[in-house]
């Protein structure tokens, strides 16, 4: 895992595409080991989507995102997630273009799309916080936004304080391209 991640925070981009493969299959088969080194294997995938990193590297690791979401420790992915995800926020510089909070939202989705509802009201208001923020610059935190709402029985009351924000995510979570993301990923969880 070690070789993999040094390969992946590399600018061999040639290897990018191997070591991606690997690293998935480390995820179907070794789930241990990804958790065991979680904080390091979640920034090596995000770091994927720098600016520097070719496009087709970022591509690629979407494929090894869903796997990996479901292999990990939920509760410790997110509490990893959140600080990456608040640091890209306060890089007022954009160094990334945005690339790598696209790529730490798409993780948080896939996250908790597969989690406990019960989970997720408790930690609710703290998403909330983190997602409002990024939207001010980041429009893929909408989605986020929507995914909650539905993945909640299509309940938006956590956006009270966010009128304008919570009338379009009411609007947007009748979407069924939004709701039959949600109902395959949750099926999924249950097999």
């Amino acid at each position: 895992l070690f070789l993999i991640i040094n390969n992946l925070d590399g600018d061999k981009f040639m290897l990018h595409r191997n070591s991606l493969r690997i690293l998935q299959a480390i995820c179907w088969f070794y789930p241990k080991c990804i958790n065991e080194n979680l904080q390091m294997t979640l920034k090596s995938i995000i770091n994927l989507f720098r600016k520097t990193a070719p496009t087709e590297s970022g591509e690629l690791a979407l494929d090894v995102i869903t796997q990996f979401c479901k292999v990990v420790d939920r509760e410790l992915c997110i509490d990893y997630l959140l600080p990456i995800i608040q640091n890209e926020l306060n890089d007022t510089n954009n160094s990334n273009n945005g690339r790598k909070i696209f790529a730490a939202l798409s993780i948080f989705d896939r996250v908790i799309v597969l989690s406990p509802i019960e989970w997720l009201m408790n930690k609710i208001n703290i998403f909330t916080e983190v997602l409002i923020s990024a939207y001010k610059y980041y429009r893929e935190a909408m989605r986020s936004l929507i995914y909650l709402s539905i993945i909640l029985n299509n309940d938006s009351s956590f956006l009270n304080k966010y009128c304008r924000e919570q009338k379009i995510v009411e609007m947007m979570c009748k979407e069924n391209d939004f709701i039959d993301w949600v109902k395959s990923h949750r099926m999924q969880s249950k097999q």
